[in-house]
C-alpha cells in the first residue's frame, strides 16, 4: 500500500496460471506491449528441474509458470528508483514498449 500511495502505480498484475506471457498483456493498453529482460532475476531451481525433467520449451515454461516472479507491479520510468527505494526487494524486470504482447530478451 505504501508503494501505491509514494509512487504511483500504473498497475499490477498477480502472475498465475499463464505466467507472464499472458497475465501481463491485461493491464496494457492496445497497441503497448512489455519487453522482459530474462536476465533481471534469478530463476528458481525448480523451474530449471521441471524444464529439464519435462523437456519444456523457454515459450512454455514462460506461458504457464511464474519463473519465480509472483507479482509485477508497473510504474512510470520515472519512478523506477523511487519504487526501489520504498521496497529494497523489488527490482526492474522490464520495459512497456510500442507494440503488443511480450517479449524476452
Amino acid at each position: 500500500m505504501l508503494l501505491a500511495v509514494q509512487v504511483g502505480l500504473k498497475g499490477l498484475v498477480h502472475i498465475t496460471g499463464g505466467g507472464m506471457t499472458d497475465n501481463i498483456p491485461r493491464v496494457i493498453p492496445k497497441g503497448l506491449g512489455v519487453q522482459i529482460d530474462s536476465a533481471a532475476w534469478h530463476v528458481p531451481p525448480l523451474f530449471k528441474w521441471l524444464q529439464e525433467a519435462g523437456n519444456i520449451s523457454d515459450a512454455e515454461m514462460r506461458r504457464t509458470f511464474n519463473m519465480g516472479v509472483g507479482m509485477v507491479i508497473l510504474v512510470s520510468k520515472d519512478q523506477t528508483e523511487a519504487a526501489k527505494a520504498v521496497d529494497p526487494g523489488l527490482f526492474e524486470l522490464g520495459q512497456v514498449v510500442e507494440g503488443n504482447g511480450v517479449s524476452y530478451v
